[in-house]
């Protein structure tokens, strides 16, 4: 898959991440707000924030958010852990200035689409901690299904409660 796939929504370009971007994602990836609920142990150092960075330079399913009206990278979206045909993992960060202006749905929308009709995955779980309730209502909103609740889960070094989601195709047409 090309890295430089673009998707586009009416406010948004999701693109792959650029070396320039750094200081959006630092903004919103150590924004307590933000990575209290992404599993992210000491958001504030720099080697760790710089890795993550990097991990999605070279990813070539993360998308960065940007605004067209101005160009500012306001978060991330991607899949990871694809298993051609079946699964794929789904996750997203936003910078909290956005929350509640419907980027989330907006973006995640158009990049679930794109994992089921063009990569034609099966089924695309998330993961949320169960605290997080702005996630868990956008993946309600996407139609995606509360599979489990699993205790004390490991959550990127962070232990918590969380839910599985997941969405499969016909679940997704219902959108």
């Amino acid at each position: 898959m090309d890295k430089k796939l673009t998707l586009e929504t009416k406010r948004l370009i999701l693109r792959s991440f650029k070396s320039k971007d750094y200081s959006d994602f630092y903004e919103y990836i150590s924004d307590s707000k933000v990575n209290k609920y992404l599993g992210i142990s000491h958001a504030k150092n720099s080697e760790l924030l710089k890795s993550l960075f990097k991990s999605n330079l070279n990813n070539p399913f993360c998308w960065a958010l940007e605004l067209k009206s101005t160009k500012k990278v306001i978060g991330d979206f991607h899949f990871d852990n694809i298993v051609e045909n079946y699964l794929a993992h789904f996750g997203f960060a936003l910078n909290s200035v956005y929350h509640n202006q419907k980027y989330g749905f907006e973006a995640a929308h158009k990049i679930i689409d794109f994992g089921i009709n063009t990569l034609n995955i099966g089924r695309i779980r998330a993961i949320s901690l169960i605290q997080n309730k702005a996630s868990i209502k956008l993946l309600e909103k996407l139609n995606f299904e509360k599979e489990a609740l699993i205790y004390e889960y490991d959550f990127g070094g962070v232990i918590g409660d969380v839910f599985f989601f997941s969405i499969t195709y016909d679940k997704f047409l219902q959108n």
